[in-house]
């Protein structure tokens, strides 16, 4: 049987608002996504061990088609390699990473890049009025109070719970506008201080139970992977850091957003020919914080395996997840991980990783 491995994950630094470390107070200037993209593809290819004239596909979300030459050109990609825009919300990259691996498995192309690039973000969560109107009718439907959704974020943001911070070795450097120094670390993204805060904030609507501390911040940033067919795994001698064992894309109507989120989990989990007992983690990626109820009364699983994203990034997202769960399975020394993004347009990619 065919398979599509992961070779190698690059990500920058996500930004959401000032830099602390430089105690700025407006938030920093950063390069623009064809920019961040090149950056981060750079990385990508000099951790791949192949010769870049190898590559034959590249699949990326957050630019239009009409940057393809500013950042290519100064990466020496042979021109011919086709590069394919993949638009569809926060699932963008995690869709583009889907379709280099089927590509990979139908043996059109034996090594691709995945990923995407994300510019403007805000310093505080990006809700919108449909989006706060949403979550609030999610909680309704469901019961929950303004008091279970603090809780809930408390858990999932807890020191002992949430995503390690990653090594700052392990990231990209960015350079920003006015700064002395590179980036080399995340900053402005959902921690135990953004829950400690929860208490003081007022609420979206009147009448309402949700406030700002029950989405995730808006962060720049771009993150690339990189695929391989076994033919090219065993001619180059590569070391793949995983397998991706199933993948799932999934829509349902904007009016219920989010609601796509399960059903395509399972979806995955089915081609994988898993239990959800069988996953080591899940990662779920979503603006709003409260999804985790569904998850736990759905899979009725461990909470300490079921971890949220500190920051959405737009199209980047998917690919920054697949860098994160692959990290955190890393780090754990252990083997399965799912990864779930969830878009406000509805749309919902769920993606399972084996380390090999």
């Amino acid at each position: 049987m065919s398979e599509a491995f992961l070779l190698s994950a690059a990500r920058t630094p996500l930004v959401a608002g000032p830099l602390e470390s430089k105690g700025q107070s407006e938030t920093p200037v950063l390069p623009s996504p064809p920019e961040l993209s090149r950056i981060v593809l750079q990385a990508a290819l000099q951790s791949l061990g192949v010769p870049r004239e190898r590559v034959e596909l590249i699949l990326w979300a957050g630019t239009g088609p009409e940057t393809r030459t500013q950042i290519l050109d100064p990466l020496e990609i042979d021109g011919r390699v086709p590069w394919v825009a993949v638009e569809a919300g926060d699932c963008s990259s995690q869709q583009a990473l889907h379709l280099a691996a089927q590509a990979v498995l139908a043996g059109d192309v034996e090594i691709a890049l995945a990923g995407g690039a994300y510019g403007g973000a805000s310093a505080a969560p990006a809700v919108e009025f449909d989006q706060t109107r949403l979550a609030e009718s999610w909680a309704r439907a469901r019961g929950i109070t303004r008091a279970d959704l603090d809780r809930a974020v408390r858990e999932q943001l807890a020191p002992d719970a949430a995503l390690s911070d990653p090594d700052p070795g392990r990231l990209v450097p960015l350079a920003v506008d006015g700064g002395d120094s590179p980036l080399f670390t995340d900053q402005g993204l959902a921690d135990a201080g953004f829950a400690d805060r929860l208490d003081g904030l007022p609420t979206l609507e009147p009448h309402g139970q949700l406030t700002i501390g029950h989405f995730l911040p808006v962060a720049s940033g771009a993150a690339a992977l990189a695929l391989a067919s076994p033919r090219a795994v065993g001619r180059y001698n590569l070391a793949p850091r995983a397998l991706i064992a199933a993948r799932s894309l999934l829509q349902s109507p904007p009016e219920t957003a989010w609601e796509s989120a399960l059903p395509a989990a399972r979806q995955a989990l089915e081609r994988a020919g898993l239990q959800a007992g069988s996953l080591d983690l899940v990662l779920l990626q979503a603006s709003f914080l409260g999804l985790r109820f569904d998850w736990l009364r759905e899979f009725g699983m461990d909470p300490a395996r079921l971890l949220s994203a500190r920051a959405t990034a737009g199209p980047a997202s998917g690919a920054l997840g697949i860098w994160l769960l692959l990290e955190e399975l890393e780090r754990r020394a252990v083997k399965v991980g799912l990864l779930v993004t969830a878009s406000l347009d509805g749309l919902a990619a769920a993606t399972v990783i084996e380390r090999v």
